[in-house]
Formats: structure tokens, C-alpha cells, sequence
């Protein structure tokens, strides 16, 4: 499996930069450091300013042609029946970027109450699906307990 991750700052490359991520990472250490607080400190700030935004990213895959019609099925399933609530959460918007014409591509993204979403899309190269949840909460253990219940949508 493929996770590719990484940081962009400025306009001198064009791909993500390890060294500029890591030299960024030294400079907020040492910004943070003189002011007598570490990262933990500063992480604890944001959490509590603007919550705990959890993530997380699951594929299943499937074999061969059959895979792939189940998994084009799956999308036509879910372009059809125009959710409105998924696992007890309202859904506020739909968006299909298959009839986007500025961002046509073949992904359902599926914004929620209380700043969650799902993005379903398949695999361009293989027979494969991909989900992606996102919830945002005030306390961690609410927001895994909400990705835990979000993630019983992901089937075929």
C-alpha cells in the first residue's frame, strides 16, 4: 500500500522538500522554546481553540473484472439513493464531482452535521475503493468514538 505524505513551503520546488520541512520544524521548536513551551504545550493551544480534527483513510480491494463492475455498481449505488443520514449523522450536502466541470472526477463527497464528511472514490488503476472520514470534536476519545461509527459505511 501507497501513503505518500509531505510539505511544500514556498515557490523553489515543485515536489515536497524534507529538509525545508525539517529546518520549518527546528525554527517553530526554537520559537516555542523561548517562550517556555514545547510542541506538546503548543499542540494542547490548538486542540483547545480549534478541537481535535481526526482523519482516517481505508480501501478495500477487490479482484479482477468482477472487482471492478462491483466497485462501479458500489458508485452508482451510492450516486443513486442520495443519502440523508449516514450511521445516525445528517448528511447537509452531496457533492458528485463527476458532473463538476471544472473538477470532473469520479469521487461522492458527503459533507455532515458537526463538521464531518466522507469522501468515497475508486481506484483509477485498480479495482479498488477508497473511503476517507473526517470528524472534528472537542475531546479526542469523542472524535475516534465518531470515526469508529462512520467507519461501519464502508462496505461493498
Amino acid at each position: 500500500m501507497r501513503k505518500v505524505s509531505g510539505y511544500l513551503y514556498g515557490n523553489h520546488a515543485r515536489d515536497k522538500d524534507g529538509v525545508v520541512a525539517s529546518m520549518l520544524m527546528l525554527e517553530i521548536i526554537a520559537y516555542y522554546s523561548m517562550r517556555n513551551k514545547d510542541l506538546f504545550d503548543v499542540l494542547e493551544d490548538i486542540y483547545e481553540k480549534y478541537g481535535y480534527y481526526l482523519e482516517i483513510g481505508e480501501s478495500i480491494v477487490l479482484k479482477g473484472i468482477e472487482g471492478k463492475e462491483k466497485i462501479m455498481n458500489k458508485m452508482d449505488t451510492l450516486r443513486n439513493e442520495q443519502l440523508e443520514i449516514i450511521e445516525d449523522e445528517k448528511v447537509l450536502t452531496i457533492r458528485d464531482y463527476e458532473k463538476d466541470e471544472k473538477q470532473k472526477s469520479n469521487v461522492l463527497y458527503y459533507e455532515l452535521e458537526n463538521d464531518g464528511w466522507i469522501a468515497v472514490r475508486p481506484s483509477g488503476t485498480e479495482p479498488k475503493i477508497k473511503f476517507y472520514i473526517g470528524v472534528c470534536s472537542e475531546k479526542m476519545e469523542d472524535g475516534l468514538a465518531r470515526l469508529e461509527k462512520l467507519k461501519r459505511f464502508i462496505k461493498i
